[in-house]
């Protein structure tokens, strides 16, 4: 019997259907015909010039297809064929290339390469291409198989499904068809009962497999990645999927014609491949139910704005007098621009209605990341932000913990706010160390607790292609699980949290240009006044040798004190771009101390500078010069933040216990704030209160020496309050540093 023909065809405009018998072919009469192609073991892929058919009621039918054209549906259904052949090679490859080091992108590459095959070949079939009957009932045998293994190694947390070959003892059934359809599963050309009964138990384990993988991978989640990535292959089945049914294969089967021209509905099917690669390539935590209640919104706006104005042009059409074609125009033209007017209040209305009736959770957390974001944009200050961004996490989602690590001035890392667990030191230095590293597995959406348990997520805060900072969080405090709509507001609050920060940071550095400029124009200013004014005075007046003495002297401190702001300002260079070169000395700390100690008591008469020390300080290895100078810097701010004079004490121990030695300044000057000790190590960084004002200095000083100092291995701490004096310590392990 005729199994199947193109009803837009030449037969299938002469009226030949499925299940008539043929009766001649070729002028022939069939059984003659059929015999012939048996004995040459062939009868797919045969040309028919002619045929005549009998149907159920005895009537014959006759087609002649010598030269006859394929239809334009018939063109528009290959054509269709051919492009979701395409999308499933290059979704394939273009998914491999982009993550090659990916398990699941290789097989999806694969999955693409032989569902591509299955579709192509049945253009080719069509075609008469030899072979492609045979390569069709492979790629149809093998193709559901890979489909299989590709769901098995998705989830990046099942490493025994990427990093072990048993994956691939799935592969052991559908060779064996495969192997059986070459040997015995097809005879002239067409496949056996049997093996065709074979092919359909092997195609329905294959998709049973899927279908409950697919499940598993989700329920059984280990990370919101895996989740994410089933929503959207899930989102992009239901696209290909729904639309299919709908408009074609359920009309079809109710009403014998689809909505669609035909091959159109093919075109549906290039959906889920598309959906797939995007699962598997998208590294951006993306929220599938924001997409659900998008669509949920703009379906009820459409449906109350569609009901409003079809009840108003019922109305006007039901009671008023007949309108002309003017009173129609006029009547659209006003329902346009009432309907433009009210789809702005109507969808704001339903949004919220939807959101408190069905996201109450989500709700609340866009509200708190708005509050949030409007608290933020008041704020100038990086060390404030931190404390509300940490606050906002902890107390929001009930947090063990939470910690911030912002960019400084010199692009390093460094911890900005703690609350909880992270307050402690070694758990600072814990989250420090995991930031170094910079392992992309545990970033988020990934957990970081496999690696450290106290730690849930580690999130990168980037904004304009720029890493701000690191929010890190610990689990709650219940112990509970984060939920999806967590994530979310996680994902919010890092985001508002890189946006802010990253404005904080271009104000500072645009404020750090701004205070050089003037920090150093002015403090050049000065002492180049006065050497212009000396050589002025020298040169148009015959000055007595006395007053010539005097003036050179002034000229020469004016000098050394526009040469001291210029090695400031190198110093700041070479360190900002690496070039500083220490040297490895070996220190007798105490008499170094005692020298910078006796220099200073000659420039001063308003202190009393005492030097203090024990017995038994080890050598230290270090630079002996930047030392000096480390203590020097130390030693000027302590005279000049001193200008009522008082003691000033230099200090030298040693730390046994540590086995570090320690060079500490101590004054009884006006002290440091709280708020200033932030900014104290930065460059350029000012004091600014009523009684600094005057002081020179270009802020460098205790950068240089925070700088150098750990740069030989070293730390410096302050000890201050205000209007009581300060303590700055020189910390230096007894150890060779790497230069």
């Amino acid at each position: 019997t005729i199994q199947g023909v193109d009803p837009n065809g030449a037969a299938g405009q002469a009226g030949i259907t499925a299940g008539d018998i043929p009766v001649t072919i070729n002028g022939e009469t069939a059984a003659a015909f059929l015999e012939k192609q048996k004995q040459a073991s062939a009868i797919s892929g045969l040309s028919i010039t002619d045929i005549t058919v009998s149907d159920d009621d005895g009537r014959l039918k006759t087609a002649s297809l010598d030269g006859a054209e394929q239809s334009k549906d018939s063109l528009v259904e290959y054509y269709s064929l051919l492009f979701v052949s395409i999308v499933f090679w290059a979704t394939g490859f273009y998914t491999f290339f982009k993550r090659p080091e990916n398990r699941a992108s290789f097989i999806f590459c694969l999955c693409g390469l032989a569902f591509g095959i299955l579709v192509s070949t049945t253009i080719a079939r069509n075609c008469l291409i030899p072979g492609s009957s045979w390569l069709a009932a492979v790629s149809l045998i093998i193709g559901p198989w890979v489909l299989f293994h590709f769901f098995l190694v998705l989830p990046e947390e099942r490493k025994w499904g990427r990093a072990t070959p048993i994956c691939y003892a799935i592969y052991v059934f559908p060779i064996l068809t495969v192997i059986l359809f070459f040997a015995a599963g097809s005879a002239y050309g067409q496949v056996t009962p049997w093996f065709n009964l074979l092919r359909l138990i092997s195609i329905g384990l294959a998709f049973t497999g899927t279908a409950v993988t697919a499940v598993i991978n989700y329920a059984g989640a280990a990370s919101i990645r895996t989740r994410q990535q089933m929503k959207i292959i899930l989102l992009g089945s239901l696209g290909a999927l729904i639309p299919f049914l709908l408009l074609y294969l359920i009309p079809k089967i109710i009403w014998k014609q689809s909505v669609l021209p035909p091959g159109i509905n093919v075109l549906f099917l290039g959906i889920l491949p598309a959906g797939m690669a995007y699962a598997i390539v998208t590294q951006r935590l993306m929220d599938i139910d924001i997409v659900i209640r998008r669509s949920l919104v703009y379906g009820l706006v459409t449906l109350l704005m569609v009901a409003v104005l079809s009840t108003v042009i019922f109305l006007l059409l039901g009671y008023a007098a007949p309108l002309g074609d003017r009173g129609k125009f006029l009547i659209a033209i006003s329902l346009s621009i009432i309907a433009m007017i009210l789809v702005g209040p109507v969808k704001g209305r339903i949004e919220l209605l939807v959101d408190r009736l069905f996201y109450k959770d989500r709700y609340d957390y866009r509200q708190i990341i708005r509050s949030l974001n409007t608290s933020l944009n008041t704020m100038t200050e990086s060390y404030e932000m931190s404390r509300l961004i940490v606050g906002t996490a902890v107390n929001t989602l009930n947090l063990a913990g939470g910690c911030l690590l912002v960019r400084n001035q010199y692009d390093e890392l460094e911890v900005s706010a703690t609350q909880g667990v992270f307050s402690d030191i070694e758990k600072k230095d814990t989250v420090m160390s995991l930031t170094f590293e910079r392992n992309k597995a545990i970033e988020f959406p990934n957990t970081a607790s496999a690696v450290y348990p106290d730690i849930e997520y580690l999130i990168p805060l980037r904004a304009v292609d720029r890493e701000v900072g690191i929010l890190c969080v610990a689990g709650k405090a219940s112990r509970q699980e984060f939920s999806s709509d967590d994530l979310l507001l996680l994902d919010g609050i890092a985001s508002t949290t890189a946006l802010s920060l990253h404005r904080a940071m271009l104000i500072r550095e645009v404020s750090m240009r701004d205070t050089f400029v003037s920090i150093a124009s002015h403090e050049l200013r000065t002492p180049l006044s006065a050497v212009l004014g000396y050589a002025d005075l020298m040169a148009r007046k015959n000055l007595p040798e006395e007053t010539r003495t005097q003036f050179v002297r002034g000229i020469i401190e004016a000098g050394d004190r526009i040469a001291s702001i210029l090695d400031d300002l190198l110093n700041v260079s070479r360190i900002q771009t690496g070039r500083v070169v220490f040297r490895k000395d070996n220190i007798d700390v105490p008499t170094l101390a005692k020298e910078r100690a006796e220099f200073f008591k000659e420039t001063t008469d308003r202190h009393e500078i005492a030097f203090e020390t024990e017995e038994g300080i080890p050598p230290l290895t270090a630079d002996r010069e930047k030392l000096g100078q480390i203590i020097d810097n130390l030693m000027t701010n302590a005279i000049k933040y001193s200008p009522k004079g008082g003691p000033i004490t230099v200090t030298t121990r040693y730390d046994g216990g540590r086995k570090v030695v320690i060079i500490s300044v101590a004054d009884k000057g006006m002290g440091i704030s709280e708020a200033d000790q932030q900014e104290l190590f930065t460059t350029f960084h000012r004091i600014q209160r009523p009684e600094t004002q005057g002081i020179p200095g270009t802020g460098l000083g205790l950068y240089i020496a925070k700088e150098w100092t750990e740069a030989m291995g070293g730390k410096i701490r302050l000890e201050s309050e205000l209007n009581e004096g300060s303590v700055f310590r020189l910390e230096f392990p007894i150890t060779v540093y790497s230069n």
